[in-house]
């Protein structure tokens, strides 16, 4: 959540990807108080088991292609990877110079994953 001149920016992000370590699931829960936007962001525990079944047993990482590994990943760790894998091998995945297999298995492995 952020202030910014008078507007109230708030990001609840969801299950898994809030990119700050956090595996729970969130949710914003905003009110009108006092003449102003009050935010706050509730966490809540889920089933993480019956999650990671579900990405195993839906067809997801089979079918989403390569990157669904990166997304698996954040969901497990709760860090942002997309955005750095799309920096550091998107450019050399689009000129053909690197696999998508290659450029996802090469990154995970970096960060120890």
């Amino acid at each position: 959540m952020r202030q910014v001149d008078q507007t109230l920016i708030v990001n609840s992000g969801s299950a898994g990807q809030l990119c700050y370590g956090d595996t729970r699931a969130s949710y914003a829960q905003i009110k009108w108080q006092a003449g102003c936007w009050q935010a706050q962001i509730i966490h809540l525990p889920y089933d993480m088991a019956q999650t990671d079944r579900d990405f195993h047993t839906s067809g997801f990482l089979e079918g989403a292609g390569p990157v669904a590994r990166t997304i698996y990943q954040e969901w497990r760790t709760g860090r942002s990877l997309v955005p750095r894998w799309l920096r550091l091998y998107r450019p050399s995945v689009l000129a053909g110079e690197i696999a998508l297999e290659t450029a996802v298995s090469q990154y995970l492995s970096q960060m120890n994953l």
